[in-house]
């Protein structure tokens, strides 16, 4: 959803509503800018924004709002939800190629993904704790796609699991997630760096984090396989969608993920640290905005 649309949806007064009353409520009595935070789509490549959050919070940079996008859904709905950055970092790094296997239950008979997602709510119950939004630290909203209608939505009621999980919904890869009777699937095929929900809801300063690759440093090697096939083609049209919304972010981190592949979790350390190198550099632009 475009800037425009969402400023034409937030006329409506239900609209988001429980994500503005909180912001509004943080932004009472402040003397400091709000800092909003755009969580963007990549898969393994999100473990990068743990290390943004991570120099955030070092740097005393305060964190009042998050909005994520897939991977950005997952990381920011656990951190919105309790978990510390400390705790995602280890649990990221005591991840194996087995870890992900375990929760992949294949549907093969199904007709809509790979992935039926069983194993994947039990997780994502554990990472949030099994709150509701209106129970989350900060306020969060996590953004998925209807797949009937095009339109994108955005989960800021319910359980923070489900929304979670309809927003990693990669097409072809995962079943798609159905919230009441309709079926939603990955935030990235609309928005996937979802900064313009925080300016449209009022925060002072808004960090976009896109950890979508430049796909000509994709770092597939000779005749790719249908899976990379699949995954490539997803980030080519996701590389041309953040053009067009990475504008509403005042300050963009993108780390140096090429070469890094969407199932690479094992890989987290390394992540990590591509995103904790890419906000240290954005440490000054990101103080000369919040400065009052």
């Amino acid at each position: 959803m475009m800037f425009d649309s969402i400023s034409r949806a937030l006329a409506d007064e239900n609209y988001l509503r429980s994500s503005r009353d909180r912001i509004n409520s943080i932004k009472q009595g402040l003397s400091r800018k709000t800092v909003g935070l755009a969580l963007g789509s990549g898969a393994a490549r999100g473990l990068a924004h743990i290390g943004v959050m991570k120099v955030l919070e070092d740097n005393s940079i305060p964190i009042d709002a998050i909005v994520g996008c897939s991977a950005g859904a997952l990381v920011g709905g656990a951190y919105a939800c309790g978990m510390s950055v400390r705790e995602l970092t280890e649990l990221a790094t005591s991840i194996r190629q087995t870890d992900i296997i375990r929760y992949m239950d294949l549907g093969i008979t199904t007709r809509s993904g790979f992935i039926r997602g069983g194993r994947i709510k039990k997780l994502l119950v554990d990472l949030t704790h099994g709150a509701s939004f209106a129970a989350t630290r900060i306020p969060f909203v996590a953004i998925a796609t209807n797949i009937k209608t095009g339109e994108e939505k955005a989960f800021d009621t319910g359980p923070v699991w489900s929304a979670i999980r309809a927003s990693i919904s990669m097409p072809g890869i995962f079943v798609p997630h159905k919230i009441e009777n309709e079926y939603y699937v990955d935030g990235a095929v609309s928005n996937p760096v979802p900064s313009d929900y925080l300016n449209a809801l009022g925060l002072d300063v808004v960090i976009g984090v896109d950890i979508v690759p430049d796909v000509s440093k994709s770092g597939i090697k000779g005749e790719p396989n249908m899976i990379a096939v699949l995954l490539n083609s997803f980030d080519i049209f996701q590389e041309r969608l953040v053009k067009m919304v990475i504008h509403h972010s005042d300050v963009r981190i993108r780390p140096a993920i090429e070469g890094v592949l969407a199932h690479e979790f094992y890989r987290a350390e390394e992540i990590i640290e591509m995103g904790v190198k890419a906000t240290m550099e954005a440490l000054d632009e990101i103080n000369e905005n919040i400065s009052i």
